[in-house]
């Protein structure tokens, strides 16, 4: 029998990824937020909450989970850096 071509799955986009990722994109937003407020200010944060985001993407089990760490680490090594 011949069928028709299988019509492909929707694209994800940006919402999808976020809401499959909730703490993951929260995690890199601080992050950001901690570089820059750092980079043009002078002040440093060593914020922990990078870090219980991190470890809650972990927990939830999200596909991102791992990038989120990264940019944890990353943000924590610059702040230390920069003291």
């Amino acid at each position: 029998m011949l069928r028709g071509p299988v019509p492909a799955a929707p694209a994800a986009g940006i919402k999808g990824l976020y809401h499959r990722n909730p703490s993951t994109a929260v995690t890199l937003i601080l992050c950001v937020i901690y570089v820059v407020i750092g980079a043009t200010t002078n002040v440093v944060f060593l914020g922990i909450a990078p870090v219980f985001m991190t470890v809650r993407a972990f927990h939830r089990k999200e596909q991102y989970a791992a990038v989120a760490a990264v940019a944890a680490v990353l943000a924590i090594v610059l702040a230390v850096a920069h003291l």
